[in-house]
């Protein structure tokens, strides 16, 4: 008797340890309204449409997911190298797909808007063909814009920036005439500074370009096709534009 006892407790000791879970880690970079670090009751925590919709999934699959905001090369390397489940809040692209697996749904599509002085004459119908070439332009140092706008660089009145706050407060002052950028890093940083009333939309929906969850190439297969039918059903729900709206991706001002 005293055998089958110690045999069925750790057989349930066994079961137990089976049943707890390990959590899976996931990590992003910094990406305005998508994933960042915030101060919040003492503590620096992960914040974001991405880092919201990471934690549903894990409610949704009741798993425990892990998340960890890395600079972005940073993070890249840890996928190859393979430190960490999944990523989330990259743009699909060829040579990145040697070793992530991209989930196949969309989170969020991100495009590049066009903003002007709101007390600006400048008069543009938002067509790339029509661009005011002699407008001055604020042009980040180190960005990667969209294709079309790329390809005429050269031809435009660039400004040269550090970063897309200087940008945006340069704008506000008149030393710009437009600023350009991502809406996942444009409308957030446009209200974190105050300056609605000040800019105006002057042309939205250029270069499209979706935010996906990519694992490890070849990582949890069976996982991959939850997270998708996961993320298929998040994006149905009213809770999904609730979050847009909250990180102010889903209009321009």
């Amino acid at each position: 008797m005293r055998i089958l006892l110690l045999m069925l407790c750790l057989g349930n000791g066994l079961v137990a340890a089976e049943q707890q879970q390990v959590p899976l880690k996931f990590v992003s970079s910094h990406f305005a309204g998508i994933s960042e670090l915030v101060e919040q009751d003492g503590k620096t925590v992960p914040q974001g449409l991405g880092v919201d919709i990471v934690n549903k999934i894990a409610q949704m699959l009741a798993v425990k997911i892990d998340i960890e905001i890395l600079p972005f090369k940073r993070a890249l390397i840890s996928m190859e190298n393979k430190k960490y489940d999944a990523i989330f809040g990259v743009y699909k692209k060829a040579h990145r797909e040697q070793y992530l697996d991209f989930i196949e749904v969309v989170f969020f599509v991100d495009s590049y808007l066009f903003y002007g002085n709101a007390a600006s004459e400048l008069h543009w119908d938002g067509k790339m063909s029509h661009f005011p070439q002699n407008a001055k332009l604020g042009w980040i140092t180190g960005w990667s814009y969209f294709n079309e706008l790329y390809a005429m660089k050269d031809q435009l009145n660039k400004i040269q920036v550090n970063n897309l706050e200087s940008t945006l407060r340069m704008l506000h002052k008149g030393r710009l005439d437009l600023a350009v950028g991502p809406i996942r890093d444009i409308n957030p940083l446009i209200s974190k500074l105050g300056l609605e009333s000040g800019l105006k939309l002057l042309s939205a929906g250029h270069g499209e370009t979706g935010n996906y969850i990519a694992f490890a190439k070849g990582n949890k297969m069976a996982l991959q096709l939850k997270v998708r039918d996961a993320l298929i059903e998040i994006l149905k729900m009213p809770w999904y534009q609730q979050r847009l709206r909250h990180y102010q991706l889903d209009s321009a001002y």
